[in-house]
């Protein structure tokens, strides 16, 4: 496609995503080039493409209704959606990285934790309350 035709499907794919109670974050082009393999859609052979990430939020329910306009549209050969996980913050400090291991605040919890756990014990099955066979 042309530049003002891709500029047109994106307008009308961010819309969709406007009215269906989404916010958009931003649209990234990831450029035009080769497709993996040959994909057919709407009776005719597509061998290259241009790709897009298109940030947003939405609720499931209305992912689901994008899903099926998306599927419908003929200038969209192929579409996915992902779930964004928050990045986990954590902090990092030079000074408890440096330290030997059995002075880590984060080591000495594992080993409590190993400590806690119940070790597994081998019962024989006799059918009785108690060990015949310790004395």
């Amino acid at each position: 496609m042309a530049r003002p035709e891709v500029a047109k499907v994106l307008k009308r794919a961010a819309t969709n995503i406007y009215y269906n109670q989404g916010i958009l974050f931003g649209i990234e082009n990831l450029g035009h080039r080769a497709l993996p393999y040959s994909i057919s859609s709407e009776g005719r052979r597509h061998r290259e493409g241009s790709y897009f990430l298109i940030r947003f939020d939405a609720t499931p329910s209305s992912i689901d209704v994008l899903r099926d306009e998306f599927r419908r549209d003929i200038d969209i050969i192929r579409h996915g959606f992902m779930r964004i996980k928050p990045e986990e913050k954590f902090e990092c400090t030079l000074d408890e990285e440096m330290k030997p291991p059995a002075y880590r605040e984060d080591v000495k919890k594992m080993i409590e934790e190993g400590r806690k756990k119940e070790r597994f014990q081998h019962r024989q099955m006799t059918g009785l309350n108690y060990n015949p066979f310790r004395t």
